[in-house]
């Protein structure tokens, strides 16, 4: 898929907002007052110091750009294309600090975006592209303000309304993200018909349900399916007309679907699903636990001493790097009850991670815990690995993996895999692995077991695109945290 090039721009905003909070003046001088780019005077901004299309240079742009200057734009957020104050835009921006981004939502809209009249909406609120500010697409998002978008999880492009979609929302308050898929479904995704699914759930998720059906059709009957009838991963299909009944529809997945995953769908597990349910309440699977993630979502964790849980840094920060750790840790989650419950009261997150910037080896966080917990249900050993073991997992001779976590697809229950293998280590200290993960088992231990020991010897990250075009499962290793691990435990215990 090939991005547009105008979100390139969007990389800056961040750093934009910041620049302009910090008190940096419009430059004035001739050198900078120009309008030498040659998309100057077209109505747009294009510098991207001020959240534009990014293709002029700062500064020869500047009769267009000059309007995104007035009223106040001191809030973080401002120049992300969205409005974020209150009442009108998000609220994460105090009243009247976003001026640029909801001037024209202030107004009731217009199609002043280069991308307006295309067909597809490019406002953020709307969950489009994001290539254009709230309230300057108003022609093409028109339509996915009527009808009721009441529901929270509104403009998620998932449809969440009973039946056809997930069922999170309530019949008819999910209207936007349901309509294309209620309508029998169609391909007016910007990103249909190039050979990739990007639907949620089954693609990529760029595209919203039901607007790219062609590249989608091989892994619909996967659409909004998931394991969490108590009975999935015993190998009979339990679904009405399939089974006895005892399973609701659409929620016994793996076992009336099978264990074998289409070729090229996303998000979800590559090749076959070797999963099954552990005993969640014994050793060594009660040591890894739940955690739920501030604004919805989970993660999983594991015990490394009896007061210190280690999962992923993207489950302890939010989308844009601020931290946003979660409330409390259940060890041994399993439905309704669990093994041990503490809270978090601190926390240390890797400082060279930075979201979305795909480094290897930087995706590990520490959380500290209220009360020794490990004392109660135990805790792993960390295994760093050495140069013998590197050599020997690129040879393939080395032990095979465990791990465990709290897949999205099987809510409230633990998923585990057993003999899997690391595939390559690499020397920025992550290494490719073939147990079956997916989301919400990101932070999970991959652990060994030598003389009945437990340890871990990687963190769940995230999925990766190889060199080869396929897809893999990437974990930051024990060389890259168990130094600092050993430093947080000697701090926090004096």
């Amino acid at each position: 898929m090939t991005p547009v090039a105008g979100f390139a721009a969007i990389v800056l905003h961040a750093l934009a907002a910041i620049v302009l909070a910090a008190g940096v003046a419009w430059p004035t001088g001739a050198a900078a007052d120009t309008d030498s780019c040659q998309w100057a005077l077209d109505g747009e901004c294009d510098e991207p110091r001020y959240g534009g299309t990014g293709a002029c240079d700062n500064g020869t742009d500047t009769s267009d750009c000059r309007p995104l200057l007035s009223g106040d734009n001191t809030c973080r957020w401002a120049f992300d294309h969205e409005c974020d104050e209150p009442d009108v835009g998000t609220g994460a921006c105090r009243p009247g600090t976003d001026t640029a981004d909801c001037r024209a939502v202030h107004i009731g809209g217009d199609n002043s975006c280069h991308w307006a009249h295309d067909g597809e909406c490019d406002e953020p609120r709307y969950a489009g592209t994001g290539a254009c500010t709230d309230g300057t697409d108003t022609a093409d998002c028109g339509h996915l303000a009527s009808g009721d978008n009441t529901c929270r999880w509104a403009f998620d492009r998932e449809c969440d309304h009973p039946g056809l979609g997930t069922g999170a929302c309530l019949p008819g308050t999910d209207t936007a993200d349901c309509q294309a898929l209620e309508a029998g479904g169609n391909d007016s995704c910007r990103w249909a018909l190039d050979g990739e699914c990007d639907e949620p759930g089954i693609g990529t998720g760029v595209c919203t349900d039901g607007t790219d059906v062609t590249d989608c059709r091989q892994v619909a009957d996967r659409r909004h399916r998931d394991n969490s009838c108590q009975t999935a991963f015993n190998d009979q299909c339990e679904e009405p007309g399939s089974g006895p009944g005892t399973c609701e529809a659409r929620t016994d997945t793996v076992d009336c679907l099978g264990r074998d995953t289409p070729h090229g769908i996303r998000d979800h597990f590559f090749g076959h699903d070797d999963r099954f349910v552990p005993p969640a309440k014994q050793p060594p699977w009660r040591s890894i636990g739940l955690l739920v993630k501030h604004g919805g979502g989970s993660c999983t964790a594991a015990l490394v001493s009896p007061t210190v849980a280690l999962t992923a840094a993207h489950c302890v920060v939010d989308d844009n790097g601020a931290p946003s750790p979660p409330d409390s840790f259940l060890a041994g989650y399993d439905g309704d009850s669990h093994s041990a419950r503490a809270q978090i009261v601190s926390y240390v997150i890797n400082p060279r991670y930075a979201p979305q910037a795909d480094q290897e080896g930087e995706d590990w966080a520490f959380l500290e815990l209220d009360w020794p917990i490990g004392d109660r249900v135990g805790f792993f050993e960390i295994h760093t690995l050495t140069a013998q073991d590197v050599s020997a997992i690129n040879a393939g001779t080395w032990d095979s993996l465990s791990q465990g976590g709290y897949s999205w697809d099987s809510p409230d229950r633990m998923t585990a895999n057993q003999g899997c293998r690391v595939l390559e280590a690499h020397e920025a200290f992550g290494f490719l692995h073939e147990c079956d993960t997916t989301h919400g088992d990101s932070g999970s231990p991959l652990f060994i077991e030598r003389d009945g020991r437990f340890m871990i010897v990687g963190v769940d990250s995230q999925f990766v695109d190889t060199e080869k075009g396929e897809v893999a499962n990437l974990a930051v290793d024990s060389r890259a945290f168990a130094e600092p691990l050993r430093h947080f435990l000697i701090k926090i215990a004096q």
